[in-house]
């Protein structure tokens, strides 16, 4: 594969990726107010790049730690949408049991840690995680 070519697929992943989180984000602002939703949501439209730039670079394997704009960073590193979905509707087979909502989504199956609403607390919990995991 030619550099030309790689950086042209390059490009098309990572905007293709930014798409299908400011269309998401979009329609959850469009069904936000029919009160359809039922946790808060906070969203990234306008910082779509920073999810999928930093999970682009991640391997399958590695886990990613996030605070309460969660959506594009679970988008990007390719959590269920499904899953991501039934949790904003607090629906039972959403990815957290239809109990947390919008601002603590997870899946470990794609390496995506519980998000916190708290500012900050993604620090000592990654760090307790990553220790935990060298320990084993």
């Amino acid at each position: 594969m030619s550099e030309n070519s790689h950086n042209q697929e390059l490009v098309s992943r990572l905007y293709e990726s930014m798409l299908l989180i400011r269309r998401f984000e979009e329609k959850i602002a469009d069904i936000y107010d029919t009160d359809v939703i039922k946790s808060p949501v906070h969203l990234s439209i306008g910082q779509e790049a920073v999810a999928v730039g930093v999970c682009d670079a991640l391997k399958a394997d590695d886990i990613v730690s996030n605070t309460y704009r969660c959506h594009a960073t679970h988008i990007a590193k390719g959590g269920n949408l499904n899953k991501m979905m039934a949790e904003l509707y607090g629906k039972k087979d959403g990815c957290a049991g239809g109990k947390a909502g919008s601002m603590h989504l997870i899946d470990m199956e794609h390496g995506i840690m519980g998000a916190s609403a708290v500012v900050g607390t993604t620090i000592p919990v990654a760090t307790g995680y990553s220790m935990a995991l060298k320990r084993e």
